[in-house]
């Protein structure tokens, strides 16, 4: 069943740490059942007046994850504009890779745009720059981000 929700890709929200402050969020695939796929990105703000939303760029983020969306649907991680002339095709779904029973290989997992599984495969490459296929709650990107924002 599809959830009703006031969000769309190209979304930007804050994220709040566990200390203080925000990280910055952008939605990039939503599929509408509580399923969600963004890039995250630092400096920690305090508020969305410090936050440009024209400077974020995928190249920039400092976290990419499929996540939970709650924290957008009950309004935890308010949204604070939208990324102007939205482009999925700018913002690319990666390929996610989970560990191996044989250690120097990786499980190379690639999603659709409604965040289905579409294709698995071995990989003996270096995946290590992909994200892990997990999807994570909202509270554990909160701690994700705010480790990586510590700094």
């Amino acid at each position: 069943m599809k959830r009703s929700s006031t969000y769309c890709e190209g979304a930007v929200f804050l994220v709040p740490l566990p200390t203080s402050g925000f990280g910055v969020g952008v939605l990039v695939r939503g599929d509408g059942k509580g399923r969600a796929f963004g890039y995250f990105f630092g400096p920690r703000v305090e508020g969305e007046n410090q936050v440009n939303i024209d400077g974020l760029k995928p190249a920039t983020a400092i976290l990419t994850c499929r996540f939970g969306d709650h924290g957008l649907f009950n309004g935890r991680w308010p949204i604070i504009g939208h990324i102007n002339d939205w482009k999925d095709n700018r913002w690319v779904m990666p390929g996610f890779v989970r560990p191996h029973d044989h250690g120097s290989l990786r499980f190379l997992t690639e999603y659709d745009d409604c965040l289905r599984a579409i294709s698995e495969r071995v990989d003996a490459l270096s995946v290590s720059h992909l994200p892990d296929d997990a999807q994570y709650g909202s509270g554990v990107v909160e701690k994700k981000l705010g480790k990586l924002l510590l700094q």
